[in-house]
């Protein structure tokens, strides 16, 4: 009788949901409109949309950009967000891009007085905020160096000890304490993924996000959820 109540006990706890629901485990690091500190923003609103109406049960870990790659590699987590094609680091691309990543450039006015096209940053010093690694999609050599934040640095911009900073024109606004610059519009344009671990709950997650992304685009969702976090649809990742 022991054992009939203990098999009836497993056969219960079988179907509970507590047993049977599905995780995704995301990692992301904080940027404004698109992972917010407080859960908010594009890419963790799309991503909640995405894997809700399947039943799986959402897992947001915000971390820095480099630990939020390693965490993937070594299937620590799931997924990593706002990932450009060709970083250094094992993983699976989804089919399609979270979005268009269009990065603009604040100038001193001088540089700005002879500014051509990106190949006009060959040798000057540029700076822009750590984890974004421009130097490696920036055809010419720069004296670039990263930095924990922009704020500092349009300061420094504004002082005219650096001659460009690179940002979305976004955030260049909302960082700066001064207007000593000059803005030039989509310096840098690349596609921004998800990419997947290598772990079996991993792939699964790949699979439902390659489907669900395209049925958001279909219904008109992924536009919604575009314009309420970002306030445009320049970024849509279908173009």
């Amino acid at each position: 009788m022991r054992y009939l109540y203990l098999g009836l006990m497993l056969w219960v706890l079988s179907f509970s949901p507590l047993s049977s629901a599905a995780t995704i485990t995301i990692v992301t690091d904080k940027w404004d409109g698109y992972s917010n500190a407080d859960g908010s923003g594009y890419y963790l609103e799309l991503m909640k949309a995405i894997y809700s109406a399947e039943g799986v049960e959402v897992s947001v870990k915000q971390v820095p950009y480099a630990r939020s790659m390693e965490m993937v590699a070594t299937n620590k987590a799931d997924v990593v967000l706002g990932i450009y094609p060709g970083e250094k680091f094992t993983g699976t691309y989804a089919k399609h891009p979270l979005n268009i990543d269009i990065i603009d450039a604040a100038l001193t006015p001088a540089f700005a007085s002879t500014w051509v096209d990106i190949n006009s940053l060959a040798d000057k010093k540029v700076g822009a905020v750590r984890g974004w690694g421009f130097d490696a999609y920036v055809p010419v050599k720069m004296r670039y160096k990263e930095y924990s934040s922009l704020k500092p640095l349009l300061k420094m911009l504004n002082n005219g000890r650096v001659d460009a900073v690179l940002a979305t024109e976004v955030d260049i606004k909302a960082s700066a304490s001064g207007n000593n610059f000059v803005i030039k519009k989509a310096v840098i344009v690349n596609s921004a993924y998800a990419v997947f671990a290598s772990s079996n709950n991993a792939k699964k997650m790949l699979a439902i996000f390659d489907a669900g992304i395209v049925k958001l685009h279909d219904s008109g969702q992924l536009r919604a959820i575009m314009t309420k976090n970002l306030n445009s649809l320049e970024s849509y990742p279908f173009q």
